[in-house]
């Protein structure tokens, strides 16, 4: 975590009112870009939950085949399948920790007791740079956080991507050689 900031001094309320209203926006846009990235993990768990449930759903017509082609594509198509799943169920477990479980970061400066009794003490100047450096010491450790989160996301994703796209081909061959065999 990177090493907090001291509060900016200020001679002009208009500017230490600037200050304030940037770093709170700023912190509320990471904030918000964080939910957004969560909600987008749990909502990646269904579509995963559903590819699968289609893919297990598809796996019969693999044993339904006629002889001719389970000497060859049945393994080759349970060599696939199964690996595919299991891919997408880590994928799962990846989202899952993503969308629910969170880390513990910094957040702006809690309304104290101790806050209260020092920003009695300051001016309207000083009490505002502080509280702005709260949120931009926040906004700090939370960018931080977003990122962690879109580039595990990512890695998330193309552990769902990549057996789908595997699946969809062999789903493929096996709809061309049973109707090559007919």
């Amino acid at each position: 975590m990177k090493e907090e900031l001291q509060p900016v001094k200020f001679v002009d309320d208009t500017v230490a009112d600037a200050w304030l209203n940037y770093a709170k926006h700023r912190f509320d846009e990471v904030n918000a870009r964080i939910d957004v990235l969560r909600a987008t993990a749990r909502q990646m768990i269904v579509w995963i939950a559903a590819a699968i449930g289609l893919e297990l759903g598809y796996f019969p017509k693999f044993i339904d085949w006629n002889v001719k082609a389970s000497l060859f594509l049945i393994p080759l198509c349970v060599i696939v399948a199964v690996p595919s799943v299991v891919f997408q169920i880590y994928a799962i477990w990846l989202f899952t920790e993503l969308g629910y479980l969170y880390s513990s970061i910094l957040g702006p400066a809690p309304p104290s007791e101790k806050l209260q009794q020092s920003l009695q003490t300051m001016s309207d100047v000083e009490a505002k740079s502080k509280i702005g450096q709260s949120y931009s010491n926040a906004y700090q450790a939370y960018q931080q956080e977003a990122m962690k989160i879109a580039a595990k996301s990512k890695n998330a994703t193309l552990f769902f991507v990549y057996p789908v796209i595997i699946f969809l081909i062999v789903m493929l061959v096996h709809a061309t050689v049973s109707n090559l065999l007919k």
